[in-house]
């Protein structure tokens, strides 16, 4: 097959124009495409760095508020809370004495004092004595909420209670009946004091 196409002088200049136009607009393409996306590009991380601009002045602007809200909590002395030493003989003894002032002052009547091993949670360490009395039920209440109340804070892990009377037991009159306690009790100690 031949393809011999004869055009006229206007339709060659009007074809050659063409081809120029393509190859402008081709040209044209290549430079412009990138550079739209560059620019894009640019323009969605300036409104980024912007918007984050704008969010780091507003909590910039909440310094000192929040300066003065850690100002107020460290003159709480949050350090009151927690055993005062990290020793974790020292601190078990802590908890002991504290422990057995308790129960001796509401006349009851330890059986055992036992420390257990520490544990390391974190930057904290975590002393726990297990303990084992003979107390009447006011004693009892008193024990606890002085374990509630007490500084640095204690935590029950775990409280058992039995009766220290059998079923047929008749209460006298006057006389309070006394039952077993053993509960494990923890506190916590700061690893790293300083």
């Amino acid at each position: 097959m031949n393809l011999n196409l004869q055009l006229t002088p206007g339709q060659r200049r009007s074809l050659a124009l063409l081809l120029l136009l393509l190859l402008i607009g081709l040209v044209v393409a290549l430079f412009a495409v990138p550079t739209l996306w560059l620019h894009r590009h640019y323009d969605d991380a300036i409104e980024d760095y912007a918007d984050k601009l704008v969010r780091y002045r507003r909590f910039a602007e909440q310094a000192p508020g929040i300066q003065a809200e850690i100002a107020r909590i460290e003159a709480l002395n949050p350090r009151k809370f927690y055993i005062k030493t990290n020793n974790p003989a020292l601190a078990a003894s802590e908890i002991q004495e504290s422990l057995k002032q308790l129960v001796e002052s509401r006349s009851g009547k330890i059986i055992s004092l036992q420390i257990l091993p520490p544990k390391e949670e974190g930057k904290y360490r975590r002393i726990a004595i297990s303990i084992q009395a003979s107390v009447s039920t006011l004693a009892l209440q008193q024990i606890l909420h002085g374990i509630e109340t007490r500084e640095p804070h204690l935590f029950i892990d775990t409280m058992s209670i039995r009766a220290g009377q059998g079923r047929q037991y008749k209460p006298m009159p006057g006389i309070e009946p006394e039952f077993g306690l053993q509960m494990t009790v923890h506190g916590y100690a700061i690893n790293d004091p300083s």
